[in-house]
Order: structure tokens, then C-alpha cells, then sequence
């Protein structure tokens, strides 16, 4: 089961209030009238707190004592106001099970000692990631008798993906598969214009090309599926509070298709700012500190294998989200064996991925893949007589658009 962490009580509380004091025209603003809602300093600070106030309100750690952070925690309700909207989070699970372990309630007596200025706390995280067999290759069954969402929930809590066979009910995703066969082909015969309502917002396109040989078809509403959608296990994972929350939106629903022949895409993210570009930088906050603010499910309409060319993904990456490239070179490191890691990182940032580091799962037919909108992936090259066609739903809090649609 995830937990609040040590560092996630206090990052809630300094990254709020830094946000605001570090931007001049909010403090400005405060000091001058008391209302700094006009602000983009003011709207990060706010997108913040109502993130992570409610999973700290759900834990029996935030009854705990906050030490030196208890004036700051007072003072970050002072500054919202009435104008915060904090919903505390449903727990499924009772209050006893979710508070801070021993070690890290022994971890934060020393946090005052912490000092959030060096890089070393992201680069261990992702050298447990890398050495972590759950992280590289596991998968989860949710047909075994031992399958828990709480297993879901702590293998994406620290991967930021999370691979779970036998998800979908097989006969739904065939009749499902028959239905997008049967549009494609209209719209490659001319039957079915390329110009229509989309089920993103209204939109008016659907089809496009991303690059020789890769399609991407956002679906119309008669292809909206709600069994694929709004399925049961998987709104209990992605309203969890510790993944999007009860009022997490639904983004765009759609299937990506690679011809044979497709070659491999480039390394990137769908999204890698969670509050504002650099945001290590301006309040030390950065990677995992905060919790996830948008999620990609993808499914395939066949049994992936490699000459298929796998979705491939450069794991750890999402830990480093909100470090500038350029930045994360002369930000100050202690331990040599993680500078080396830096070093592998920062040789491939946006070109590669360090070897150690790839992984690219082999999907099957009603499996789903869970992954972060802040973790760098790529499309590999499709070398099989196959169109490879992924389904992908994304979801997001609340406050999020996808700029990839917008």
C-alpha cells in the first residue's frame, strides 16, 4: 500500500509556500491587498495543496506532529482561503493501515537535516528502479487469486507503470476490435469522412498522421466503449487518492496504429512538467515529490511480440520531471555511484535511453499498461506483416488539458 512519506507531509507544505513567496508578483500581491488569486504563481501554489492537503488529511500521519512545518502547514490554509477547494480523500482501507512505517518515522526526526538542495535523492530512486524486478519486468494477473489492488497500487507508486495481464474481458475487446476494423477501413475507402466530432472535447478532427507509416484515430462517440472506459477496476485504481483522485477527468480515448514498416519513434514525454518548467529550481520540488497528475492506459488488439515493436519505455525517468536537462548537470550531487547514473542519464537525455534502463513490455490480448504522463517511452519499429493497433485512454486531474489535443 502507498504511503505518505516523510517527504511528501513537508513538500506539501515548503512547495506551496515557496511558490508563492518565490513569485514576486504573488508576494507582491499578498502583501498589498491579500488576494493574490490573479497569479500564475498563485495557481501553481493552489494546484499543489489541493493535490496533496487531501491525502495528508487521509493519513493518520497529518494528526501526527509536523514539527517545524506545523506554522507553515497553518499559514498554507491561510493564504488559500475560502477560494480552496479541499475535498479529504476516501480511504477503502482503515486510517491504522496508511500512516508512516517505523523507518520513516525515524527517517523524519532527521529531516531538518535533509538538505533539499542536491540531486542524490532522485538518482537513488531510480537506481532502486532499476534494480527492482517489479519495476523492470513484473507483472501482475488480475485472474490470479493473489492479485490486490493494493500490489497495483504500490508497484505505480514507485514505477510509475505498472503491467496487468488479463484485464479486460476478452469478448468485449474482440466485438470492440470488429467495431475499429470495420471504421478504419471506411475511412480508407472514402465511406467515412476524415472530418468529424471526436470524443475529446467536441473537436472537430479525429485522424491524423503522425509520421510515415503511424496513424492516430481519436475516437468518434459510436466508438466510445464504456466497459473499456469507466471499467470497474480500473476507475478503483485511478481514483485511488494516491494515483488521480475521485475527480480525476477522462482526456481522450483513441487507438494509435503502426503500419509494417512503421520505424521507431523518438523518445519523449507525453507531458513533463507537473506544477511549471523547473520546478527544482524554483521550490526544490521535482520527480516523484509530488504524486502523479495525468495517467496513459494502453491495451493492444493482438499479442505484441518484438517484431511487432513493443512500446518502449526509459524507466525512472518520470523521477526527474521538472529538472531542466541543462540544470540537472550542475545541480550538487554527494555519492559518486549516483553521480555515474546522473552522468548515464544526462548522455541520453531525450536522444537515448541508458541501457540499464529500458524496458519494453510484451503486451497480450486484454492485458493493460498503466504508465505516467512524466515517463519518456517511444513506439519501436514494427518488422511483422501486422498493423500493431494500441487502444489509449488517458486520464487526469481535474485542472489538466492535454496539449497534446489542445
Amino acid at each position: 500500500m502507498p504511503r505518505i512519506t516523510t517527504r511528501t507531509l513537508p513538500f506539501l507544505l515548503i512547495s506551496a509556500c515557496s511558490t508563492l513567496i518565490r513569485t514576486t508578483s504573488a508576494y507582491d500581491s499578498f502583501e498589498n491587498s491579500g488576494n493574490c488569486a490573479d497569479s500564475s504563481g498563485w495557481e501553481e501554489a493552489k494546484r499543489i495543496i489541493e493535490t496533496l492537503l487531501p491525502m495528508a488529511e487521509a493519513s493518520s500521519a497529518i494528526n501526527g506532529d509536523l514539527g517545524p512545518f506545523e506554522d507553515i502547514f497553518k499559514d498554507a490554509r491561510a493564504f488559500v482561503g475560502g477560494e480552496l477547494d479541499v475535498k479529504k480523500a476516501n480511504l477503502s482501507e482503515p486510517e491504522e493501515n496508511i500512516g508512516l512505517s517505523e523507518e520513516e518515522e525515524e527517517e523524519w526526526e532527521d529531516y531538518d537535516e535533509m538538505d533539499l538542495r542536491y540531486a542524490d535523492r532522485f538518482f537513488s530512486e531510480i537506481w532502486n528502479i532499476l534494480h527492482d524486478e517489479e519495476c523492470m519486468s513484473g507483472i501482475l494477473d488480475a485472474e490470479s487469486p493473489d492479485f490486490e489492488l493494493d500490489d497495483v497500487l504500490r508497484v505505480y507508486d514507485k514505477c510509475r507503470l505498472v503491467h496487468i495481464r488479463n484485464f479486460y474481458p476478452k469478448d468485449v475487446l474482440k466485438d470492440f476490435k470488429r467495431n475499429i476494423t470495420s471504421y478504419v477501413k471506411g475511412i480508407a475507402s472514402g465511406r467515412i469522412s476524415e472530418e468529424g466530432r471526436t470524443s475529446y472535447a467536441g473537436e472537430m478532427y479525429y485522424f491524423s498522421e503522425r509520421n510515415p507509416y503511424r496513424y492516430d484515430l481519436c475516437f468518434t462517440e459510436d466508438l466510445v466503449n464504456e466497459e473499456l472506459m469507466l471499467n470497474d477496476l480500473l476507475m478503483r485504481i485511478l481514483q485511488h487518492y494516491t494515483i488521480l483522485g475521485i475527480d480525476m477527468n477522462m482526456l481522450d480515448f483513441g487507438v494509435i496504429m503502426a503500419e509494417p514498416g512503421a520505424p521507431t519513434g523518438h523518445w519523449h514525454q507525453d507531458m513533463g512538467d507537473y506544477i511549471f518548467p523547473s520546478s527544482f529550481y524554483k521550490s526544490r520540488v521535482a520527480g516523484h515529490d509530488l504524486p502523479p497528475f495525468a495517467v496513459a492506459v494502453i491495451t493492444p488488439l493482438l499479442d505484441v511480440t518484438m517484431e511487432h515493436g513493443p512500446t518502449e519505455f526509459c524507466m525512472g525517468t518520470s523521477n526527474l520531471a521538472g529538472i531542466d536537462s541543462l540544470e540537472l548537470e550542475h545541480i550538487p550531487m554527494k555519492d559518486p555511484k549516483l553521480q555515474e547514473l546522473r552522468d548515464d542519464f544526462l548522455s541520453c537525455t531525450e536522444r537515448c535511453c541508458p541501457a540499464p534502463a529500458w524496458r519494453a513490455p510484451l503486451l497480450e490480448f486484454g492485458d493493460v499498461l498503466l504508465f505516467d504522463y512524466t515517463l519518456f517511452h517511444r513506439g519501436g519499429s514494427n518488422n511483422s506483416p501486422d498493423l500493431r493497433s494500441l487502444i489509449y485512454n488517458t486520464y487526469a486531474r481535474p485542472w489538466y488539458k492535454d496539449p497534446n489535443f489542445s
